[in-house]
């Protein structure tokens, strides 16, 4: 723990040297059973000999722990004065202070074991979970704190290489063009993820851990990156699927002057808008000099020259439907064609030599 942990303040106060404190632990789990991977463990807790008391863990832990008066269990509670109270300080010391890192030490040790990325189902069941009882919960929550640097979880990035948590971000397996956005991100050297519930849900309240690649995220990186990934420029409808996971956390329908129609300021630079002539163009801001167009098939045809500029009008109904909003229009140069925009349009489209001329 160090010579500044708590486990060692209490270890080394005086008024404790009766109790002979040792900070020492150690943490177990079966990985393989006759050459084939064991199941998962029911973990207890030893005091050099097993407590007959579950820990809800998924590894053994044997420590230098305060034992209650009948020797079943370690010792706890947080209502107690004097000799009591140290005891089950002294408890949740050693469990943060020196369980805590060997536990993250022998996940970093069995993942260089694995060495790739078979047997990741068995692996992640060594991670703690939801299931452990307190005190044995403050102990999972440094578990997670501890590993948030260490290369501790599979990707695919890079043709497959662990990585940080810190590094890592996730796609949900369950989530609308999931396979979409975790390609675009690998492709761009994000280290996505793939995550049982219990190990995200640990990595939750660990700051700058796992990061959720969701609409907002991914909106941010491609905006950012100098160019759009081969696999989302060369294919035009994973572009649209992207597009329509950018427009997710969007609420269709808010007026333009809500905090829900101001979101879709977002877009703009996103670079995602399908246009006629095959190509994608960004969104701009309002007041720009060029403008994007909504128009019907027949309004595209009659401006057939500005193709870069016209909206792709076979967009799915939902990416549709957003594009014809008043927000996205008031916050984007996304305009829905009119007949006198079509008119101003036409000096663009028609022969040089027609300007000017009657009827």
């Amino acid at each position: 723990g160090g010579s500044d942990s708590k486990v060692s303040r209490i270890a080394c106060a005086p008024d404790n040297f009766r109790l002979r404190l040792v900070p020492w632990a150690g943490v177990a789990t079966l990985v393989a059973q006759n050459g084939k991977a064991a199941p998962s463990v029911r973990g207890r807790a030893f005091c050099f000999l097993p407590l007959p008391a579950e820990t809800g863990l998924p590894v053994h832990v044997n420590g230098y722990f305060e034992l209650s008066s009948n020797r079943r269990d370690i010792w706890r509670g947080d209502d107690m004065a004097g000799e009591g109270r140290i005891r089950a300080e002294w408890n949740r010391a050693l469990l943060e202070d020196v369980v805590a890192p060997t536990y993250a030490r022998m996940i970093l040790r069995l993942c260089r074991s694995i060495g790739g990325g078979e047997g990741l189902e068995r692996y992640y069941m060594v991670w703690p979970g939801e299931t452990a009882q307190e005190p044995w919960g403050g102990l999972v929550r440094r578990v997670y704190e501890d590993t948030a640097g260490l290369p501790v979880l599979w990707s695919l990035v890079g043709g497959g290489r662990w990585v940080s948590p810190q590094e890592a971000r996730y796609v949900g397996g369950d989530w609308e063009h999931s396979d979409d956005v975790a390609k675009a991100l690998l492709e761009a050297g994000q280290a996505v993820v793939k995550l049982p519930d219990h190990v995200r849900t640990g990595f939750a309240s660990v700051e700058g851990a796992v990061l959720h690649a969701d609409a907002s995220f991914f909106r941010t990186f491609i905006k950012s990156a100098k160019a759009l990934p081969a696999c989302v420029a060369t294919d035009r409808s994973r572009a649209i699927r992207l597009l329509s996971y950018c427009l997710g956390d969007l609420i269709l329908g808010c007026p333009a002057d809500t905090d829900g129609g101001e979101a879709y300021t977002c877009l703009v630079g996103l670079p995602l808008v399908p246009v006629s002539d095959g190509t994608l163009q960004s969104f701009g801001k309002p007041k720009d000099k060029v403008s994007l167009f909504l128009g019907s098939g027949t309004e595209c045809e009659l401006l057939a020259t500005l193709r870069s500029r016209i909206v792709d009008v076979s967009l799915p109904a939902s990416v549709g439907d957003h594009f014809r909003s008043e927000a996205l229009q008031a916050y984007t140069n996304v305009r829905q064609l009119t007949p006198g925009m079509v008119a101003e349009c036409l000096d663009q489209v028609l022969p040089q030599g027609w300007k000017g001329k009657g009827e």
